[in-house]
């Protein structure tokens, strides 16, 4: 059988203590796992930092992320993931412009990913900054992401 596609495999993350949850395609995680383990690898002693948008869906106390776009970054300020005005400007037009790619159709930004390669899974300052000013509705996610040389990818969600 030919030309068949199969609806990808999601996995599903929630907090005790709490009625939300977080759906993802497995197949979008690894593929953020691999980026942020290949940008650690590229420049000695933590590497360089990736981040990203999430795409997906959400309705009452669900978030599903189908899809992901990176976020270009010039790295005008070092190897972490610190955005330059220029960065930021592309970003808003990315946040704005999403909906003319055909495999976004019927998505939106549901949140967003960055990796901390010098720093444990935590939301930084900077990290609060961003998330509150590109992606403010209570019910966009964070994912923070954890290469590591000899251990396996950690990655956390915030909500």
């Amino acid at each position: 059988m030919t030309g068949m596609v199969s609806e990808p495999k999601f996995s599903t993350w929630t907090a005790s203590g709490h009625s939300f949850r977080i759906e993802y395609a497995a197949t979008v995680l690894d593929e953020i796992r691999m980026i942020a383990v290949e940008g650690y690898h590229q420049v000695p002693h933590g590497g360089v930092e990736t981040g990203g948008i999430l795409f997906g869906a959400q309705e009452k106390n669900t978030v599903r992320i189908k899809a992901w776009r990176p976020i270009a970054c010039e790295y005008a300020k070092g190897p972490s993931f610190l955005l330059s005005e220029k960065d930021e400007a592309k970003l808003a037009d990315a946040l704005n412009a999403y909906g003319g790619e055909a495999e976004l159709a019927r998505m939106e930004p549901v949140g967003w990913y960055r990796a901390h390669t010098r720093s444990e899974i935590l939301l930084s300052d900077a990290d609060l900054e961003f998330y509150n000013r590109f992606f403010p509705q209570v019910w966009q996610v964070g994912l923070i992401v954890r290469p590591a040389s000899f251990g396996p990818t950690r990655a956390g969600f915030f909500f």
